[in-house]
C-alpha cells in the first residue's frame, strides 16, 4: 500500500496503522410478505439468490419457483449473490407476487347493452 505522511508543527509524520476489519460473513435480511407479516433470514455473502429461495422456501412455504424478491427496487436474479443487491445488516427484500399472463380467450367480454337499452338526456 501507499505511504501516508500527516503534516505537523515538526514535520511530516507517518500515519498510524489503520486496522483492516473483516466484514461478517453473515448479515441479517428482513422478508417483507404483500399480506404485511415479514421474516427475519441471515443471507451468506456468497450464497446466491436462489440458494436464499430455497430457504425461504423451508421457511414460510411458498415454493422457490414462484418466488420474486425485490432489494431496493430491483429485481433480484437468481445467479447473483444476495449481497451484490443488499448493503448488510438491517437489509430489506420484498416478496411480491408472481403474477402470470393469461390468454386473451380466457378473459371474460364485457357486457355491452344492446341499441335500445342506452339511454339519451
Amino acid at each position: 500500500a501507499g505511504a501516508c505522511w500527516q503534516r505537523s508543527g515538526r514535520g511530516a509524520l507517518p500515519c498510524p496503522e489503520v486496522p483492516v476489519i473483516e466484514p461478517p460473513q453473515h448479515f441479517k435480511v428482513k422478508v417483507r410478505f404483500p399480506k404485511g407479516h415479514s421474516i427475519d433470514l441471515y443471507a451468506g455473502r456468497n450464497e446466491s439468490v436462489s440458494d436464499f429461495k430455497r430457504r425461504m422456501e423451508g421457511t414460510e412455504g411458498t415454493n422457490a419457483s414462484i418466488q420474486r424478491l425485490l432489494c431496493k427496487g430491483v429485481l433480484m436474479v437468481e445467479e447473483r449473490t444476495v449481497a451484490s443487491y443488499c448493503d448488510g445488516d438491517g437489509s430489506i427484500v420484498l416478496a411480491v407476487p408472481n403474477l402470470q399472463l393469461s390468454n386473451r380467450s380466457s378473459i371474460g367480454k364485457t357486457f355491452a347493452p344492446s341499441r335500445g337499452m342506452l339511454m339519451v338526456p
